[in-house]
């Protein structure tokens, strides 16, 4: 039978678990919405004037502590072992954000020791890039295929996300970040230890939650910077309680010394005994079901009150942990639920665990080949069909397992191309030798210049199997898109390292001509970006060695030796005007632009040039520049004039 994603469905469980399939509009922040079930619990008062008039909530944070603290560190890297150790020194957990594609790592044994260390396993991009660098599509698959990699190898739902480098902003396209954004929040993340605001307005705090986050220098850490940054993000945190949480860190960099620091300072000022000490699964699961929860008063009985809590499922949440109540009007002598006696908490709450039969997470997490098919789970086949011509996707999963299923769910998630981001949809039950199938509208295709690039269309498939709950992952590439004259030229070409005075006197008009040679043509070199899921030509890209100070990157800027000049060749289909975009301002740079053999006025980030049909060249002259430790990148790309 076919599901469509778009309607509410019925109830699928004994625990009365609802489930709702989602759609999202273009521009529109993805949103998250996770099976959930009702969950009675009974309190016994002195009274019945008492039952009467008691009121119950949930908590913001686990044991009504009012602050919640957490440690993150970036990348794969071997040095997060000694991180590990200083924080179970120090009593406090941490996330570790790790990017897949470094197999030795990922095959080391690195991230099963930090989980059993208490710590959480981030999504950090499968190959770290920068994503503004990216067309959306590209960075979707890099978001959604990473989350796919790690699940499969640590065997836990990956929730949370920190986008590398920071978010970083495209100079032309305000709407890149959020599309972004929205990718990550779209493949099942709600949790992240970037700072509020860092993608912009949406998605929203609530879905995606941040961190008040702050550094005290990864390569030596300094007392100084950390108490100056713990100061900040702490009056941060205290004043917005929709972000209830701060945190120290960004990378495993220091050596011995640096982390007895570290230890010493987290000692010294984080382990408040009125601090909730969390991991981000924890933080997420916890703060998830605290924002779109809640508790209902359902009767009174006497001397008793029956309440309900909306509860939602911990696999998808990536942890089991406990809900903190809080009574108001009348507090409890007494309170449990089905399961048996709710406990008396920290600072006058309640501890409501889950439910047996809802509690537990994944048992097995693995991922099905270009076939649909997993040797982890013999006789299941799931097929994902994209059809990119009609807007829609279909998902197939057949059982011949030899055991009928249970509580089949299915999330689809879309690449920015669609105006729907992502979907949801459930079936009760999927007998022994059975097909069930669904279906997805996507939406149409947005944008051109988002659909360019390869589609990458990821899809999980949870259900139950006897007493355990299991994850198969399912996906399929469709054929890149190609549209030249919005991906940049593939014969860039950057002048330099080299000493600049062999470039005295050129001329550079003789040298924009289509096929000229070029002066000091030893010294031309590809530039370090601009493959085929890249947006520009970026060049001029250096960074901080780690450690290096300011005054090192401000000399290799003012360096004659390094490179100033990119020859750009295209192609134009007609001849007439192209649009070419850079990141320079007019007035910045000491701008200067020659064209198939005139030199041209530039006037900003956005001008156009007389292209003539077939191969063009420009050349492009513009000065370093520095901001902050590292010096500013060149992006430049030629595109049709009304590309968007």
């Amino acid at each position: 039978m076919k599901i469509s994603a778009t309607p509410c469905l019925r109830a699928i469980s004994p625990l009365c678990v609802s489930l709702c399939a989602l759609c999202v509009g273009k521009n529109a922040p993805a949103e998250t919405d996770f099976p959930s079930y009702r969950l009675a619990f009974e309190a016994t008062f002195a009274t019945a004037e008492e039952a009467a008039r008691a009121e119950c909530a949930v908590a913001p944070l686990p044991g009504g502590a009012s602050i919640a603290f957490g440690c993150r560190w970036d990348d794969s890297n071997p040095a997060h072992l000694a991180k590990a150790a200083m924080m179970g020194r120090a009593g406090v957990k941490g996330t570790f954000y790790v990017s897949a594609n470094r197999t030795e790592f990922m095959g080391s044994g690195i991230l099963s020791k930090l989980m059993e260390g208490g710590h959480a396993i981030g999504n950090h991009t499968f190959s770290h890039p920068q994503l503004f660098e990216l067309n959306p599509n590209a960075g979707f698959r890099e978001i959604a295929e990473n989350r796919v990699a790690l699940e499969t190898a640590i065997q836990r739902p990956v929730v949370s996300y920190v986008s590398p480098y920071g978010w970083g902003k495209n100079p032309f396209d305000p709407q890149h970040r959020p599309a972004l954004a929205e990718s990550v929040v779209a493949t099942g993340h709600f949790v992240t230890q970037d700072n509020p605001g860092s993608w912009g307005d949406a998605p929203s705090a609530t879905e995606l939650m941040p961190c008040w986050r702050f550094s005290a220098n990864d390569a030596k850490p300094s007392r100084e910077l950390f108490e100056k940054g713990f100061g900040e993000m702490l009056a941060k945190a205290l004043e917005a309680p929709d972000i209830p949480r701060f945190g120290l860190g960004t990378h495993s960099w220091c050596d011995e010394q640096g982390n007895a620091l570290q230890e010493t300072l987290l000692k010294e000022h984080c382990l408040n005994p009125d601090w909730a000490q969390l991991n981000d699964w924890e933080y997420g699961a916890y703060r998830y079901e605290a924002v779109h929860g809640g508790v209902r008063k359902v009767s009174v009985s006497g001397n008793h009150a029956t309440f309900e809590a909306t509860r939602f499922l911990p696999a998808f949440l990536g942890d089991d942990i406990p809900l903190s109540l809080t009574f108001s009007g009348a507090e409890p002598i007494a309170a449990k639920t089905a399961d048996g006696a709710l406990a008396k908490g920290e600072r006058g709450t309640w501890t409501l665990p889950h439910a047996k039969d809802a509690g537990r997470l994944h048992g097995r997490i693995a991922r099905a080949d270009a076939d649909g098919l997993c040797p982890t789970f013999p006789g299941l086949r799931v097929i994902v069909e994209p059809d990119e011509e009609m807007g829609r996707l279909r998902v197939r999963v057949e059982n011949r397992t030899g055991r009928d299923l249970r509580r089949i769910h299915v999330a689809a998630a879309f690449p920015p191309k669609w105006t729907t981001r992502n979907a949801r949809t459930a079936a009760g039950a999927l007998p022994d030798g059975d097909t069930w199938g669904c279906e997805f509208e996507m939406g149409s295709v947005g944008r051109k210049d988002y659909a360019f690039g390869s589609a990458y269309y990821p899809v999980s498939v949870d259900f139950s199997d006897g007493g355990g709950l299991f994850r198969i992952w399912a996906e399929k590439t469709m054929p890149r898109v190609e549209v030249p004259e919005t991906a940049p030229a593939r014969a860039a070409r950057v002048w330099g390292p080299a000493d600049a005075t062999a470039l005295d006197g050129a001329d550079w008009a003789a040298a924009s001509i289509p096929g000229a040679a070029l002066p000091d043509a030893a010294n031309w070199r590809a530039p370090e970006s601009g493959g085929p899921d890249s947006l520009w030509c970026l060049v001029e890209k250096m960074r901080v060695v780690k450690g290096a100070a300011n005054e090192h990157v401000r000399a290799l800027a003012n360096d004659p030796k390094q490179g100033r000049f990119v020859v750009y060749d295209f192609d134009a289909a007609d001849a007439g005007p192209m649009r070419l975009r850079t990141n320079v301002p007019a007035s910045r740079r000491n701008v200067a632009l020659w064209v198939n053999g005139e030199g041209v006025p530039y006037s900003g980030p956005s001008l156009d040039i007389e292209a003539r049909q077939g191969r063009n060249r420009l050349i492009i002259r513009a000065d370093m520049v520095v901001v902050g430790t590292k010096t500013e990148p060149l992006y430049l790309a030629v595109e049709e004039k009304e590309a968007w």
